[in-house]
């Protein structure tokens, strides 16, 4: 059981933090943003959305920006709620279907349309995984150990927990 907590800590850290050395601010905001996501906790069930299986669509780049439980309205407050869980559920529908295969993650599906999310939410957490490998290839390519555990089901309760 310590040895499961530990991967998964080991894996929220590498799939929230990995693109920290990535050479473009467009990659450093998507890495805060994915931070942001995961640490998010939810008064939204996100497992509800996960189980729901409706359509998510979720606008990244309007949540980046987002001051969590800031002075807002209440209606501005419910609204940050659900698009953060909204997030939440399709990173979890996602990393549903990533596979560690030779010390990378890869992606088992193609698009969006398969695990009901939109085409610009699938590139945006595909793009992020993308830097993720890059990171882990460069490292390794620096003589550097790079352990890279896979995408566990505590890992992806983690995520649908609020």
């Amino acid at each position: 059981m310590k040895t499961k907590l530990k991967s998964t800590i080991l894996l929220s850290l590498i799939l929230t933090t990995s693109t920290i050395f990535s050479c473009t601010k467009k990659n450093d905001e998507s890495k805060q943003l994915m931070d942001k996501i995961s640490s998010y906790k939810s008064s939204i069930s996100v497992k509800a959305l996960v189980e729901k299986k409706s359509f998510i669509d979720v606008d990244f780049a309007k949540i980046a920006p987002i001051k969590l439980r800031s002075n807002k309205t209440e209606k501005e407050m419910r609204e940050q709620e659900l698009e953060m869980a909204k997030a939440k559920a399709a990173v979890y529908r996602f990393y549903s279907h990533v596979k560690l295969i030779n010390g990378l993650y890869k992606v088992e599906i193609e698009n969006g349309k398969s695990i009901n999310i939109s085409e610009n939410s699938f590139i945006f957490i595909e793009n992020n995984l993308k830097a993720n490998n890059d990171w882990i290839e460069k490292e390794k390519a620096a003589g550097k150990i790079v352990d890279t555990p896979p995408v566990t089901s505590e890992y992806l309760n983690a995520l649908i927990k609020n």
